[in-house]
């Protein structure tokens, strides 16, 4: 990654990364996208290896947080059902939320015994309550501020107590290679940082409870093929840098965080 490039930005977000309100409101960006979202991921070797990185994550700790029988999930901002399909074989009843009618048919055809929803949180009462575990991924780092205060407000309100809220943040302009960019005078649009991240869960009520760093070490272009993402010395690499690399350096990570109350 030798830039501010597609690999830190999600492909049909707002230009700026979503720091203020942009002329399009990132409610509207998706709408229309749901035959061609799931193609332009897999499309970027970046994308598709921090998908998979993220699934593993996801398969590794959701048990854990998880209370026992009934389990009830949400997936905020689902778009085509992607992280919803992870998680459903581990709770018994999952949701998932869009703005997107486009996105939601998708999802309900890839995860057809899940309960997919068209309705704007943010706007709308919600037709699911005491969720034991929201999931949003792709949305934070590209909404706008008073978007991410409104969903979080929404998302807080329908977490049972003690229920868990994992987010991911694949927009950080603290990463490496987004140093590195702007040392070589490259423009870094991305504005998610993992200390305004912090601040927007801990203002909203919720307490961290984890950080899982992804990538640490992709910090070149030439890492990003195919042949290197799939090979062991990636698996490996990987490995090692959850250990060694702090994840506010990371070009992704996931965040876990509590509804403590």
């Amino acid at each position: 990654m030798a830039s501010s490039s597609k690999s830190e930005t999600d492909p049909v977000a707002p230009a700026g990364g979503g720091s203020e309100p942009s002329a399009r409101d990132y409610r509207d960006s998706h709408l229309d996208l749901g035959d061609d979202y799931d193609k332009t991921l897999a499309a970027l070797p970046f994308d598709t290896w921090m998908t998979s990185q993220e699934t593993q994550i996801l398969r590794q700790i959701v048990p854990g947080l998880l209370p026992h029988s009934p389990r009830r999930s949400l997936d905020f901002a689902c778009g085509t059902g992607r992280i919803t399909e992870v998680i459903r074989p581990m709770v018994d009843e999952a949701h998932g939320i869009d703005v997107a009618e486009s996105m939601v048919a998708h999802a309900r055809s890839r995860v057809p015994d899940a309960t997919f929803h068209l309705v704007d949180l943010t706007r709308n009462d919600s037709p699911v309550m005491n969720v034991d575990l929201v999931t949003a991924f792709r949305f934070f780092g590209n909404a706008h501020d008073e978007l991410r205060n409104e969903a979080l407000r929404a998302i807080h309100s329908v977490l049972r107590p003690r229920g868990h809220l994992i987010v991911n943040a694949h927009r950080n302009p603290g990463s490496i290679v987004n140093r590195l960019s702007r040392m070589r005078g490259h423009e870094v649009t991305v504005t998610l940082s993992h200390p305004v991240l912090r601040d927007l869960l801990t203002r909203n009520g919720f307490r961290i409870v984890r950080v899982i760093g992804i990538g640490g070490w992709l910090i070149r272009a030439r890492l990003q093929t195919n042949s290197i993402l799939q090979s062991r010395v990636a698996r490996f690499t990987e490995s090692m840098s959850r250990v060694l690399i702090p994840a506010s350096v990371c070009p992704d990570a996931i965040f876990v965080a509590m509804r403590p109350d």
